[in-house]
Formats: structure tokens, C-alpha cells, sequence
């Protein structure tokens, strides 16, 4: 059976069913019948009328878009039988209804308000309670426990040949250069060199290669015996120099924890697995990644939102540009819709003579205004994306 079919044939029906409902406490109520029995007579025949016919073909012929139509005509179809086969009790003497008739009508108006009421607050129940779902999820999903596991465990950075047996932060700033010198291959130091100290496009970094280094790292810190030596003849030790002669302290440790240490979760949890099974976690972590350590951690940070996407480190990817572009999309909307809505509104509203015209565009703006926005964006994408790629 297809449930796609299934549950868009049961959406219909609920639909047509609900209004059906509304519209059956008048009518029943205009023919002299109980209006809150008929509210209740109108959903029940809407919805078998949709219903069987949907579940007879899914059952029989497995063809999920007749069952969807036959669902919408079935649905209108045992409405409308209602509506026309149901005697006609009322006694009714003139054009107007009276007495009794009179308190059926507005009885049955009263239901059907009384429907309209629960939709709207049934409707805003829904709508809360699926944002709490959405940002409980967001949130859920964004801290927790991860396994984080290092290619070199920071007490066991090599210096002279032999671990140090101190944490990162525990090393003297000579000893953070000598790690460098020794543990980063001599072609990545020139890169941050290039990419952290003078700032260079990476397009530029060719160019910049065979110059002096008095040239590439002009109004920089530099050794005076390094001025005239190339920049790409720079060793492990000069470059690692270099380095901590122009960058602070922790520039020159986040360099050594990304190339050396190298961190990568392994395995992350939830925020509702993190709080309520941390001991088995801490199990599974013990059993699967034996040297790996598990620490809390927020996905969402300053450097997620504003790092460019890097599909090499997921990680330490960011949402800069898609942030950038809607607020951007944002920016320029408020600009040229803003001040073009409100002086045609003034126009249409204050100026405009009654032709064909205004109108046209009386018609537009109205349909504009009933139809999602949603439409219109898979409208453009359609014909300025696909169409015309």
C-alpha cells in the first residue's frame, strides 16, 4: 500500500471533512434538524466518503493517485448527498425564519464558530508545539559529549627527539618554536606564514615565493640575517622563527594543536544521550575508541558562524556564506521592496483611477498576498534557475 498516497488521501479527507462539518450545522439547521448533530453527521459522512473509497483502490489496485482523487470526490460527493437527500422538517411560513427556526440558524452559526475557534486555537497549538520540537532538536543536536581522539596526545609532543611530558600550555614560547620546527613540515610553515602573517590571497602566494624575505614580510618582524635569503629557501627553523616572532602566543599553539596534535571526533551523542546515559557512553567509548577522550562540546560557536564552509574539516566548517547571502537577500529586499510596496500601496489606494489597469494589478497584488511565498521561490527556481542555466 502506498502510504504516501494513503496519507494524502487521509489529508484531503480531513480537510474537506472539517469544512463539511462547518457548512452541514447550517444547512441541517435550515431544514429543521439539530445543528450540532448535523456538525457531527456532516464530518462523519465527509470522512467515510473519502475514506473507504482511497483504502478500496490502495487495497485492490495499489494506484495512490486515483485514491488520492477518488478520496477529494468521494469526500464532496457524500456531502453534497447529504446536503440534498436530508428532509426538509421546517415549518416555515415566510421568507425570514422565526421562532424556532430562527434559534436552529443561529444555533448552527454558533457551531460553526465554535469549530472555527478550536481550528485556530488547534492551529496554534501545532505550530507551538512543532517550534519547541524544532528548537529542542537544534539544541539537542548542537551540545553533547564527543570521543575525541589525537594523532599525538598533547603531553607527547616531541622536542629534541623526546616527548615532553607537559601539556601544551605548560611549554615555554622557545620550546612551542622548536615544536614547530620539528613536527610540521617546512611547506605548511611558509603557508601560514603567507596566510597569517602577511595576509596574502592565495592567489598571490606563487609571486610572493621567490622574493626575499625582507620583500614578503615587509613592515614585519624578521631576523636581519634572514633579509636576503628567498623566501622559499626558508627552513623548518627559520620559518617556525618567523613564526613566533609575528604571531601572539596562542596563534602559534592553535598551529601546533591543527597540525600536530590533530583532534577528530570520532563519535558525538546528543545533549538528552549526553545527561542521561553518560555511563554508557563512557563504555562504549572505553570499548571502541580506547585512546580517544570524551569532553563536552558546542557545535554552535562564534567560529561556526562566522568560518567559510571547508568541506575537508567538517569540523571547523562554518555557515559564514549562506548566513552572509541571506542577510544580504534581506538587506536588499528591505531597500527596494520596502519603499516600492509602500508608494504603490499610496497610489492604488489614494490616486489610482478605476481602468483595467489598476485592475490587472489590483488582481495581482490579491494573489500575491493568497498564495505562499514558498510558491513563488520554486516558481523562480524553475524558470531563472533550472530554465535558464
Amino acid at each position: 500500500m502506498d502510504r504516501l498516497a494513503l496519507l494524502g488521501s487521509f489529508f484531503f479527507t480531513l480537510l474537506i471533512a472539517t469544512n463539511g462539518s462547518m457548512t452541514s450545522a447550517s444547512v441541517l439547521a435550515r431544514k429543521g434538524h439539530n445543528p450540532r448533530l448535523g456538525a457531527v453527521i456532516g464530518w462523519l459522512v465527509g470522512a467515510a466518503g473519502g475514506m473507504i473509497p482511497a483504502l478500496l483502490i490502495l487495497t485492490l489496485a495499489d494506484r495512490g493517485s486515483l485514491a488520492v482523487l477518488a478520496s477529494v470526490i468521494g469526500s464532496l460527493g457524500a456531502l453534497i448527498a447529504l446536503w440534498h437527500l436530508t428532509p426538509d422538517r421546517a415549518q416555515q411560513g415566510s421568507d425570514l425564519p422565526s421562532d424556532e427556526n430562527l434559534r436552529r440558524n443561529i444555533v448552527g452559526r454558533h457551531v460553526r464558530g465554535t469549530i472555527m475557534k478550536w481550528l485556530f486555537i488547534g492551529s496554534i497549538a501545532i505550530a507551538l508545539i512543532t517550534l519547541g520540537v524544532l528548537l529542542w532538536t537544534i539544541i539537542n543536536k548542537s551540545v553533547g559529549l564527543v570521543a575525541m581522539q589525537y594523532a599525538v596526545q598533547p603531553d607527547e609532543l616531541v622536542l629534541n627527539g623526546e616527548p615532553t611530558g607537559r601539556e601544551l600550555e605548560d611549554l615555554a614560547a622557545d620550546e612551542l618554536q622548536a615544536v614547530l620546527a620539528e613536527n610540521v613540515r617546512v611547506a605548511l610553515l611558509r603557508v601560514y606564514l603567507l596566510q597569517n602573517v602577511v595576509n596574502a590571497d592565495q592567489d598571490k602566494w606563487a609571486d610572493l615565493s621567490p622574493q626575499l624575505v625582507s620583500e614578503v614580510l615587509q613592515g614585519k618582524d624578521y631576523p636581519a640575517e634572514l633579509a636576503d635569503l628567498a623566501f622559499n629557501k626558508l627552513d623548518e627553523t627559520q620559518a617556525a622563527t618567523l613564526l613566533a616572532l609575528n604571531l601572539d602566543r596562542g596563534a602559534v599553539e592553535d598551529i601546533i594543536f591543527d597540525e600536530v596534535i590533530q583532534p577528530e571526533v570520532v563519535e558525538g551523542w546528543s545533549l538528552w544521550a549526553s545527561l542521561t546515559d553518560r555511563d554508557a557512553i563512557a563504555a562504549i567509548t572505553a570499548v571502541d575508541y580506547p585512546d580517544a577522550e570524551l569532553e563536552w562540546r558546542s557545535w554552535v560557536s562564534w567560529e561556526f558562524l562566522s568560518s567559510p564552509l571547508d568541506p575537508r574539516k567538517p569540523d571547523d566548517t562554518g555557515i559564514r556564506p549562506g548566513l552572509k547571502g541571506s542577510l544580504l537577500v534581506i538587506a536588499f529586499t528591505i531597500l527596494v521592496a520596502f519603499p516600492v510596496g509602500v508608494g504603490a500601496a499610496i497610489y492604488l489606494e489614494e490616486y489610482a483611477t478605476d481602468n483595467w489597469l489598476n485592475r490587472v494589478i489590483q488582481t495581482n497584488i490579491n494573489n500575491l498576498a493568497g498564495v505562499p511565498s514558498i510558491i513563488y521561490g520554486m516558481l523562480g527556481l524553475a524558470i531563472f534557475v533550472r530554465l535558464l542555466e
